[in-house]
Parts: structure tokens; sequence; C-alpha cells
């Protein structure tokens, strides 16, 4: 799955608009609350961050890779690669390498 990302900073003074209007058709419902435990894996010379790549767990998901690709001024685009598993050792559905 490709991910795009864009992040922006605002000033303190920022409040989020009310969104209720926002997309013709959408309701709101109530929230949930979720608690999500991730851990992040790197070599000992965390090559992995220099190249870009990041190895989670996550305990709601398993096991998932990006691997940074082409992006364009601010929007950060990369590769999101899934493996499941359970915690411990990640299982790999196809080779990728995260060298760039």
């Amino acid at each position: 799955m490709r991910e795009r990302e864009v992040k922006m900073i605002v000033p303190d003074s920022f409040e989020l608009p009310a969104l209720h209007d926002a997309v013709v058709g959408a309701s709101l419902g109530d929230v949930e609350e979720r608690v999500i435990e991730d851990t992040y894996y790197d070599t000992a010379d965390l090559r992995l961050a220099r190249w870009g790549c990041t190895l989670r767990y996550r305990s709601a998901d398993g096991w998932t890779v990006k691997i940074p690709g082409p992006s364009k001024g601010v929007v950060l685009d990369r590769e999101e690669v899934a493996l499941g598993g359970d915690p411990g050792v990640p299982r790999s559905r196809r080779s990728t390498s995260c060298r760039r």
C-alpha cells in the first residue's frame, strides 16, 4: 500500500474548526478509545533509519515495514508492507530491500 503523508506546523493559537459539515452526507459517531502499543526496531548502527525505512510491531496489527519512495516537496511518499505475525521475528511474504 502507498502511504502519502504531509506534516504541517500550526501556531499555538490554532483551533480546529467544527467539521460536522465538512463532508456532505457524513455523520459523526461515538469516539472509541483504543490503546495501541508500538515497538520500533533497527539495527545496532541505525541502518534502517539512515535509509529512511521503519520496521514496527504494533499490538493491533502485527509487523509493518515502510520503505521510502520518491517524495515531492513536503509530501512524504513511501511503500507500506504489512507482514502480520506475532511479536518476536517478522515473517516475510516477499523479499523487500530498504536500500536506496
